[in-house]
């Protein structure tokens, strides 16, 4: 990380820095990134709530490449066939996003102020058949926050005005992920695999693009 990022511990206080960046009555967007559990979830709603102005949250999940059945049976295949290189492509969450349509999303609520993806994620199934829509008001300054876990790199960097990394002791977000695998210790132990070998590697070579570092449960 850059030794310069300015570093935050409340949403109120991230806010102040956010709204002081607004001009006139232009659409800014925020990336809010950090590893799966570090809370960038519930901070997007903690700034959607703070916020004294429009402010709206683009949930990137939705914004899949493959339906969860197309993923995981490429995945299967890669390991059945040995190839390490094709098991680290499957496998790896930041290919499971389209940051095609992400930047498509981010545009269209620039330029227009909404956005509707009829290829969604669908949460319930896994299937890319629903349908998300994000409005921003129609007028007067807006704020996008992007939640996603990949948005240092830097073809998703350069369409953020401000980049946000949620840093969270890895011993909390170790502890999340038992509790969203519902107790389930293999599928946790196995996003905990995921997070160590391509996530933490990635937030070392892109963390100094962030511009602010959240300090989360500290």
């Amino acid at each position: 990380m850059q030794a310069n990022t300015a570093a935050v511990r409340s949403a109120e206080e991230l806010v102040r820095h956010l709204e002081a960046k607004v001009c006139g009555t232009e659409v800014l967007v925020v990336g809010v990134c950090g590893v799966a559990g570090a809370g960038k979830t519930t901070l997007c709603h903690q700034l959607v709530e703070a916020c004294s102005f429009d402010a709206v949250r683009l949930d990137c999940d939705r914004f899949s490449s493959l339906s969860h059945a197309e993923r995981q049976a490429r995945i299967r295949e890669a390991k059945a066939e040995g190839n390490r290189d094709r098991i680290e492509l499957t496998e790896n969450p930041r290919n499971w996003y389209s940051f095609t349509d992400i930047i498509a999303a981010i545009r269209d609520l620039r330029s227009c102020r909404v956005h509707t993806s009829h290829r969604a994620w669908n949460k319930k199934t896994g299937e890319l058949d629903d349908t998300y829509q994000v409005t921003l008001a129609e007028a007067g300054p807006s704020m996008l926050f992007c939640d996603c876990i990949y948005l240092l790199h830097p073809a998703i960097r350069t369409e953020l005005d401000v980049a946000v990394l949620v840093d969270t002791p890895g011993s909390l977000v170790a502890e999340r992920g038992l509790l969203r695998s519902k107790g389930n210790s293999a599928l946790a132990a196995y996003g905990e695999t995921l997070r160590r070998k391509y996530s933490v590697p990635y937030f070392k070579t892109f963390g100094g693009h962030a511009d602010l570092i959240y300090r989360a449960g500290s």
